[in-house]
């Protein structure tokens, strides 16, 4: 049976609380698709939209990302749990490489995608300053895979799903690309969990930083359900806002 309580951690220590006690669906969804292609004149817009964001930000990504390293260290420790040698990893979103070139060693291959080019030419620099041989960084859309069916045993998606325009359709396409019980690890922050992060949120969009799904940890599990998903674990780490982070496998039809 699935375990679908939370454990609400920090530095501090780890305490569980019941799945059914989390604040009900609260997330906003815009342009949302359902079952349908992203219709080409939106597509290009919003790929522009968001190239342009991420590639103006590569240059100080991970300076940015430096002041949560203590939070993706525990993340990085969970996910490599859920990790076999064996297993070809999709990650989605990759930025720089920060995640993908820490799982490196503990799998068979990683395929790892961003949309913008600058962030996949600071990342390859980095495999190659490291020596690191099985990692294939690829400049791609999400909403576009061109990989084959059921290519992968396991697809990331680290921090990303919230600042996706459409993150049903980058979930639909995930689910695709895995192998049947392929697992999805895709830990996200939920911005709609409750008041201090709603307006955390806000103050993000003022400086640039646009939140477009603001998830209620109910919500989004229903989101990953909706979209093919089982959880089999979900662990939350504390914050404002707090950081889903759940263990899916791929549901068949």
């Amino acid at each position: 049976a699935a375990r679908l309580d939370l454990v609400l951690g920090s530095r501090a220590g780890r305490h569980r609380v019941p799945l059914d006690g989390v604040t009900p669906w609260t997330a906003r969804r815009e342009c949302a698709v359902s079952g349908v292609m992203e219709p080409m004149t939106v597509m290009n817009e919003r790929a522009s939209e968001e190239r342009r964001f991420w590639d103006r930000f590569a240059p100080r990504y991970d300076r940015f990302m430096a002041r949560f390293a203590g939070v993706y260290s525990q993340l990085g420790d969970r996910i490599q749990l859920e990790l076999d040698s064996n297993d070809r990893v999709l990650e989605i979103a990759t930025g720089t490489g920060l995640i993908a070139l820490e799982i490196s060693r503990y799998v068979s291959a990683v395929t790892a995608i961003d949309i913008s080019e600058p962030m996949i030419k600071v990342a390859r620099g980095k495999a190659r300053s490291a020596n690191i041989k099985n990692v294939d960084f690829q400049v791609e859309d999400a909403y576009a895979l061109s990989f084959e069916d059921e290519q992968f045993d396991v697809c990331l998606i680290v921090n990303a799903l919230h600042v996706m325009q459409q993150p049903d359709v980058v979930l639909r396409k995930a689910r695709r690309v895995l192998k049947p019980a392929g697992r999805l690890i895709a830990p996200t922050y939920c911005h709609g969990q409750n008041g201090k992060s709603r307006v955390v949120s806000r103050l993000m969009g003022l400086f640039g930083f646009k939140v477009y799904s603001r998830f209620s940890i109910r919500s989004y599990s229903d989101a990953l359900t909706a979209n093919g998903f089982h959880i089999t674990d979900l662990h939350v780490f504390a914050g404002t806002p707090p950081l889903a982070c759940p263990m899916a496998e791929k549901q068949s039809h």
